[in-house]
C-alpha cells in the first residue's frame, strides 16, 4: 500500500528540520504511543495501541531514521508486530521552503501481514489519513510552542 501526501508548516525549514530530529517530538506526535525509547543513534523501539480497520491490538516495533540530507530530505523505515500480524514500511519526506514556510512531502510503501492483512488491507489506506493528521497536528501545535518558547527568551 502506498501512502503519499504533503503537509504546510508554519516554519522555516530548519526550523521544522530540527523538529522532526527530536525524539519526544516523535514520541509526542504518534498516535497511540505507549512506549518509546532509543534503541541507538536514530533508532527507536516502541509500543503503540492503535486500532487499524476496526482492529485493535498493541504493536511493538522500531523505528529509525536514515539518510540524512540536513535540511531537505530523511528516510523513516518502521516496523511493528502483535497478535495481529505485522506493519513493515519506509518512506522518504522532503523538506521545501516556500515563502517563509517549509512543505512537507512524504511518499511510504506500507506492507500488512497476518489477520491485519486479510481485513485491513481494504481499509487500512482510509484508516491512515486520519492518524496522520492527528501526527501532523501534534507536529504543528509542538513547532508552535517551540517559535512562541523563543520569542520569550
Amino acid at each position: 500500500m502506498k501512502i503519499e501526501g504533503q503537509h504546510r508548516f508554519d516554519g522555516s525549514q530548519q526550523e521544522v528540520w530540527d523538529l522532526m530530529q527530536d525524539p519526544e517530538v516523535w514520541r509526542n506526535a504518534m498516535p497511540g504511543v505507549k512506549e518509546w525509547k532509543e534503541a541507538g543513534p536514530n533508532q527507536y523501539e516502541m509500543t503503540i495501541k492503535l486500532s487499524v480497520a476496526g482492529i485493535g491490538g498493541t504493536y511493538s516495533g522500531k523505528v529509525g531514521l536514515q539518510d540524512h540530507d540536513p535540511p531537505r530530505h530523511y528516510r523513516l523505515v518502521m516496523e511493528g508486530s502483535s497478535a495481529l500480524g505485522f506493519v513493515k514500511g519506509a518512506g522518504d519526506v522532503n523538506l521545501s521552503e516556500e515563502n517563509g514556510k517549509t512543505v512537507m512531502h512524504y511518499a511510504a510503501e506500507v506492507q500488512l501481514g497476518g489477520t491485519l492483512a486479510s481485513v485491513g488491507q481494504r481499509l487500512a489506506g482510509v484508516v491512515s489519513k486520519p492518524l496522520i493528521g492527528q501526527g501532523f497536528k501534534a507536529l504543528d501545535r509542538q513547532l508552535k510552542e517551540r517559535r512562541e518558547a523563543r520569542k520569550v527568551s
